[in-house]
């Protein structure tokens, strides 16, 4: 599903000759994040508890998972300048 995008750009290439691109952005985190413990996302409950870990001076984090997934995070400020870049300046 993610790479749909992906794959209607490269059609319009083809067939129309229009110099098209798709983002597919990651998991981003930013000034406006969730941090209610009821429905945050992921960076900030690892924010929050390294956090409060910190303050009260904890030897650990408990964090849930096997720990085989892997995650990416990008900045909405960096997403932000990665548009910009790729409208002004991105051509095949």
């Amino acid at each position: 599903m993610k790479k749909d995008p992906d794959t209607q750009s490269q059609a319009y290439r083809i067939r129309y000759k229009w110099d098209a691109i798709s983002t597919i952005p990651t998991n981003l985190y930013g000034p406006s994040d969730n941090f209610h413990p009821e429905n945050e996302c992921v960076l900030p409950t690892l924010m929050r508890r390294f956090h409060d870990a910190k303050l009260s001076r904890d030897k650990e984090v408990v964090v849930w998972g096997p720990g085989s997934s892997m995650r990416e995070f990008l900045h909405v400020d960096d997403l932000a300048y990665l548009v910009s870049f790729l409208l002004e300046k991105y051509s095949i």
